[in-house]
């Protein structure tokens, strides 16, 4: 399936309490069509998540979750990541770091969202 096409059909988030959320939902919205497209991201998402995440009690919770995320592949974590529940919030908060965006994809993102 297409990325967009798969994007589309999801049931995104549409309400946000400010400007600061809807831009972290746009950049997870931007992190799903990269895994979507290049899979073997998830990798460095694994790889940060047990070098940084593994190790500290306080996040064990959050370790767990996004082990049981990460195993579904790509398609599991854009649905997971993208959904408008508490589930999805907490892995949006606690995401590993697939994709390092530089400040000017940053503002790409949310101008082609009508953000200034």
């Amino acid at each position: 399936m297409h990325t967009n096409q798969f994007l589309s059909e999801l049931p995104l988030k549409r309400e946000f309490h400010d400007a600061h959320e809807r831009r972290a939902y746009l950049r997870a919205v931007e992190t799903a069509r990269r895994l979507l497209d290049e899979p073997a991201l998830l990798g460095r998402g694994a790889e940060h998540l047990e070098r940084f995440m593994r190790a500290s009690p306080r996040q064990a919770s959050h370790y767990a979750l996004w082990r049981e995320v990460l195993a579904g592949g790509e398609m599991e974590v854009a649905r997971r990541l993208l959904a408008d529940t508490d589930e999805g919030m907490a892995l949006r908060d606690s995401s590993p770091v697939f994709i390092g965006f530089a400040p000017e994809e940053l503002r790409a993102i949310w101008a082609g969202a009508g953000e200034k």
